[in-house]
């Protein structure tokens, strides 16, 4: 037997995308807790359900550091100390440094 279509009630498809007021409190604030940086940053509406404070939201976000930068490449710090005590090339030194 063929199940009928389901029809789009809305045609805002962000705006219900993180649309919370339909469901039971506790899970609401649940999913509003885990999307609360999406409400904020793309400055979508808060549902009244939530509890979502956007200016501390903000400015975590913002305190969030840059991830470290990675250690240099040992290859090349050889290379380069080739080239240091060897005053040759940097060709020469990466030839050496193969043959190492």
């Amino acid at each position: 037997k063929d199940l009928p279509r389901a029809v789009r009630v809305g045609s805002d498809f962000v705006k219900n995308l993180l649309n919370v007021s339909s469901l039971p409190t506790s899970l609401a604030q649940r999913i509003c807790k885990i999307y609360e940086q999406d409400y904020c940053c793309f400055q979508l509406e808060v549902p009244s359900v939530c509890s979502v404070n956007c200016t501390a939201v903000l400015e975590k976000v913002a305190a969030v550091p840059p991830p470290p930068t990675p250690p240099p490449d040992p290859s090349r710090a050889s290379i380069a100390a080739i080239e240091a005590v060897e005053h040759v090339s940097p060709m020469d030194g990466w030839a050496r440094a193969k043959a190492l």
